[in-house]
C-alpha cells in the first residue's frame, strides 16, 4: 500500500482513537453525543485497509496475520492488567477472567476490549465480502439486511441471547460498516452523496420519532449494544462527511500521527490500565479533562517506551515474537 496516498486514514484513524478515549471518561453529555462516531469509523477504516490488503486469494493467511495482530497483545495485556489488578485492588474471579479473554462487553474491569470481538467478527468476514462483490445493488441490499435485522432488535429479545448477540448481532451491523468501508473506494461519487443522504435522513427521522416519544433528544449511544440503525445512520453520516474531506486536503505525514496510528492498538490497550490509575489518582470527575490529557499522553508515552524497548531487543535478538509488542 502506498504509504503517502492514504495519509488521510492516519489521521481518521487517529481521530477514532482519541474519540473511543474520551467516551471513558466522564465529559458532558453534548460531546459524549458528537463523538458517538467512533467505533463505526474505525471499524468502516479497517474495511477500507482491509480492501487494499487481502487480496482474496489466502484466506487462512489474512486470519491468522489479524489473529497475531489482535489476540495475541490483548492476551499479554489481559495477563498482566489481571496480574496488577491482583495486587493492587482485587483478585478477578474465573468468570471474569474467562469473559475478558473472550472479549466480552460485560467482563467488568476491561469490558472495553469489546471492540477486539467486534474487529475479529470483521475480519473473519473479509473473505466473504470479497466474494460477494460490489454490484449495482449491493447498496440496497446492504439497507434491506440493516432493516431486517432493525426489526428483530425492535421486536424480539434474541438480541439479549449472549451466543446470538457475539454472532448475529456483531456480524450484521459491523459486517456492513465493514462492507461499505471495504468497497469504499469502487463507489461512484453519485453513490456516496445518496448514501449519505440516506443515512442523514434515516438518523434525522430517528431522532424526531424518538424525540416525540420521550419528550428529549435520545443518545444514539443508547442503541449502541448492540448497534442499532439509529445509532449506525448518525455514525455513517459523519463518516461519510469526514472521509472526503480528509481525502481533498493536503495532509502531510507526521511522525506523532504516523506512530499513534501504527501503535493505536498498544495504545488502547495501555490506556486501560492508565485509565483505573489515572482516576484513582484524579477522582473528580468534574475534571474530566484533565483526566482525559493524562490518560492519552500517558498510553502514548507507555507505548513509545515500549516500542524503544523492542526495536533495540530486534536489533539484538530477531525474534518474530517481539514484533506482536509492535503496533
Amino acid at each position: 500500500m502506498n504509504r503517502k496516498r492514504y495519509i488521510y486514514i492516519d489521521y481518521l484513524k487517529v481521530l477514532g482513537l482519541l474519540l473511543v478515549i474520551l467516551a471513558h471518561v466522564n465529559c458532558p453529555s453534548p460531546l459524549m453525543q458528537v463523538r458517538s462516531f467512533d467505533v463505526p469509523l474505525l471499524v468502516f477504516v479497517s474495511g477500507f485497509l482491509a480492501s487494499k490488503s487481502y487480496s482474496g486469494h489466502n484466506a487462512k493467511g489474512y486470519y491468522w496475520k489479524r489473529i497475531k495482530r489482535l489476540v495475541f497483545p490483548a492476551w499479554i495485556f489481559l495477563t498482566f492488567f489481571f496480574f496488577v489488578q491482583s495486587i493492587a485492588y482485587t483478585k478477578p474471579s474465573f468468570t471474569d477472567v474467562i469473559k475478558g479473554f473472550t472479549f466480552q462487553r460485560d467482563s467488568q474491569m476491561v469490558g472495553m476490549l469489546w471492540v477486539i470481538w467486534v474487529y475479529l467478527v470483521c475480519a473473519l468476514i473479509v473473505p466473504i465480502i470479497k466474494k460477494i462483490g460490489f454490484r449495482e445493488h449491493s447498496l440496497i441490499f446492504v439497507f434491506a439486511l440493516l432493516f431486517v435485522y432493525e426489526m428483530l432488535c425492535a421486536v424480539t429479545n434474541l438480541s439479549e441471547i449472549r451466543f446470538l448477540y457475539i454472532t448475529l448481532f456483531t456480524i450484521v451491523p459491523w459486517g456492513c460498516v465493514t462492507y461499505i468501508g471495504f468497497y469504499y473506494d469502487l463507489m461512484t461519487k453519485t453513490q456516496k452523496r445518496w448514501l449519505l443522504m440516506v443515512f442523514a435522513i434515516l438518523f434525522c427521522m430517528g431522532a424526531c420519532f424518538l424525540r416525540m416519544k420521550y419528550g428529549h433528544f435520545v443518545p444514539t449511544n443508547d442503541f449502541k449494544y448492540p448497534a442499532r440503525l439509529y445509532y449506525l445512520s448518525y455514525a455513517f453520516t459523519i463518516v461519510l462527511i469526514l472521509m472526503p474531506k480528509l481525502q481533498n486536503m493536503k495532509l502531510r505525514e507526521n511522525r506523532v500521527i504516523s506512530f499513534v496510528s501504527k501503535s493505536s492498538l498498544w495504545i488502547y490497550l495501555w490506556h486501560i490500565l492508565i485509565l483505573y490509575v489515572v482516576k484513582s489518582l484524579i477522582e473528580n470527575d468534574n475534571l474530566w479533562l484533565v483526566q482525559y490529557a493524562a490518560i492519552v499522553v500517558l498510553s502514548v508515552v507507555v507505548t513509545l517506551i515500549q516500542n524503544l524497548i523492542v526495536n533495540k531487543m530486534l536489533s539484538k535478538y530477531p525474534i518474530d515474537f517481539l514484533k506482536i509488542f509492535l503496533g
